[in-house]
């Protein structure tokens, strides 16, 4: 061990010992006085040990959040001291909450620190093991899979190689697949896990795109496996097909995941209002502790927190920079930290109410860094999207069978809309973009005009309360126009207006023919051995500026259509492309004899 972890170690035991003085102490803050200038002496030295580490160390991003853990922690800790004093009452539960919290922070910061301080070799076993992001498999995949779907028929001296070594390819391929299906299988976890907390709509189309995409990985897998077995019978076309077909799958699932997801931030934030701690507190009172309806209330409440967990775990990955993601960390550790007992504070009597109180205030607190978070990492354009299909949703609903609680839930949705675009950061994009900042102000007036309508509801004809929500729809649909450069129509949004551009971005080369045994394929980056490569191109095609494309949509419609209209006519033409070669060459020749 290195003379500065040994420094650190021992400014680390300091801290621990002042802490364990809390564990005795009651209406004196003492205590925490000294923890604190033994905690940023602590800090001094490690901030010298960690300038010497590379700023791309996974293990670094866990320092930075118990770092801010251990800062909310001694936040509330003093709240609960000050509470205490003023109160002239004990509040037992909330200091012992708070100390265990800081003290398992402090183990676990050490931990961290000496994963940092080990040599490259001794971290190979943790990150083999490390269970990794959707977001970060699906990348490593599509860059896996991409040389496989690939051709290269421009490069004579590259045919020539291939064709001399098919064998050692097919290995290739045979170890890829093998590679791709046990990542795949994670994704597929991943996506399960997800559809757990999906909006009801939604957990039945991820099921079967789940299912599409392993159906699609096992059959290129035992495509490539035939090469070996059956060398007579193995047709590369038909292995690029497939390794085609799989790649089209993946996006489709990811595109539907992005999708799913705005939607399941519209509601998550929405629950945050319905399922508050105060309006718990209230129906308690009310209900009494045994009543079923308190049963069904507090099971939505944790199915909300199970939900904001699968949105930050995917708000991490697209997060724009360390900052945004250790505060979206911080908020997914206080909610776990919370979730066991913030419930049960609220049948507490006496001191324990005041317990409540403050457990309820760090709540609200972590909700609100949280939404603010999520709202900043959303792509405006997409954000707005999902938004204008959820209202048009609402709207068909409505002429229906009319519903004023759902016009109001629509209106509530509109409202978080609006925060997004108050955010410093997203009005920037506003005032970017010529009108957009005008037509946002039309349409917040229309927001607040819809909100009123609905007041008085019941003295209005419901046709003008529809039609006022549809002016809402034209005028979102006027800054959604905004919102988009070079989109002058807003069904161009989700389609793209040639139909080479649709070709290409499925993955399929519209110049050669998928079904053409004279071009072969060779992988490239066989020495590939991390994520980190995939992932440095995954910030290349996911990524066009500092803000992240959060949840963001491929533009890509109806993928498997497009493959199959292209398999199906991508000989002919190829045959086509050989006439007009032809018909040139013999006016060529025509015109030239001698040539």
């Amino acid at each position: 061990m290195s003379l500065n972890m040994d420094k650190v170690k021992m400014k680390l035991d300091i801290c621990r010992e002042s802490l364990k003085k809390g564990y005795g102490s009651v209406f004196d803050g003492a205590f925490l006085n000294l923890f604190c200038f033994d905690f940023f002496d602590f800090c001094r030295t490690l901030h010298k040990f960690l300038i010497k580490i590379n700023e791309e160390e996974e293990a670094l991003g866990d320092v930075y959040l118990s770092l801010t853990q251990i800062m909310v922690c001694i936040k509330y800790l003093e709240k609960t001291i000050q509470m205490e004093i003023k109160r002239v009452v004990a509040i037992s539960a909330a200091r012992q909450h708070f100390l265990d919290r800081l003290y398992w922070r402090l183990e676990h910061l050490w931990s961290c620190i000496t994963s940092l301080s080990k040599k490259d070799d001794e971290k190979v076993a943790n990150i083999i093991t490390e269970e990794n992001s959707f977001v970060a498999l699906m990348d490593f995949i599509l860059e896996q899979i991409k040389p496989f779907t690939n051709y290269k028929d421009d490069d004579l001296k590259l045919s020539t190689s291939i064709e001399t070594n098919v064998s050692a390819s097919m290995e290739r391929a045979i170890l890829v697949s093998t590679q791709i299906r046990d990542r795949v299988n994670i994704v597929i976890g991943h996506t399960l896990a997800f559809a757990n907390v999906a909006l009801e709509a939604d957990k039945k189309a991820l099921s079967a795109l789940s299912q599409t995409v392993l159906r699609e990985c096992i059959a290129w897998q035992t495509e490539c496996q035939l090469g070996l077995k059956q060398p007579n019978q193995y047709n590369v076309s038909n292995c690029r097909v497939k390794a085609s077909s799989l790649e089209n799958a993946l996006y489709k699932l990811e595109d539907f995941i992005n999708e799913a997801l705005l939607r399941l931030v519209y509601r998550c934030l929405l629950d945050f209002e319905r399922f508050s701690i105060e309006k718990l507190r209230i129906l308690m009172n009310q209900c009494g502790p045994d009543d079923p309806t308190m049963d069904e209330i507090v099971a939505d409440f944790d199915v909300n927190l199970d939900r904001t967990t699968q949105i930050g775990i995917f708000a991490v990955s697209f997060a724009p920079n360390k900052q945004i993601g250790t505060l979206v960390r911080n908020c997914l550790a206080s909610f776990e930290s919370l979730d066991s007992c913030i419930i049960p504070s609220l049948y507490e009597k006496g001191s324990g109410q005041l317990y409540s109180q403050l457990l309820e205030c760090h709540f609200k607190e972590e909700v609100k860094n949280f939404k603010t978070a999520i709202l900043e990492i959303a792509d405006s354009q997409e954000f707005t999207v999902c938004f204008y299909d959820l209202l048009n949703q609402y709207l068909k609903d409505n002429e229906k069978n009319y519903n004023s609680l759902s016009l109001q839930e629509i209106i509530q949705m509109g409202e978080i809309l609006k925060q997004h675009f108050l955010l410093p950061i997203n009005q920037k994009v506003l005032l970017k973009r010529g009108t957009c900042f005008e037509s946002f102000k039309k349409f917040c007036v229309m927001l607040s005009e819809c909100q009123a309508i609905l007041q008085t509801s019941e003295c209005v004809n419901t046709k003008r309360v529809i039609k006022r929500f549809k002016i809402l729809r034209s005028q979102l649909h006027r800054l959604i126009k905004g919102l988009s450069d070079d989109i002058n129509d807003y069904s161009e949004m989700f389609m793209h207006s040639e139909r080479e551009s649709e070709i290409t971005s499925t993955g399929i080369k519209s110049s050669l023919s998928v079904l053409s045994k004279s071009y072969e394929f060779i992988p490239s980056n066989e020495g590939r051995k991390s994520l980190s490569p995939a992932n440095q191109h995954a910030k290349d095609r996911r990524r066009d500026s500092l803000r992240t494309a959060m949840f963001r949509r491929q533009k890509s419609a109806k993928t498997e259509e497009l493959f199959n209209s292209y398999k199906n006519f991508s000989e002919s033409l190829q045959i086509t492309d050989m006439f007009v070669k032809y018909v040139f060459l013999s006016k060529l020749l025509f015109k030239y004899p001698e040539f």
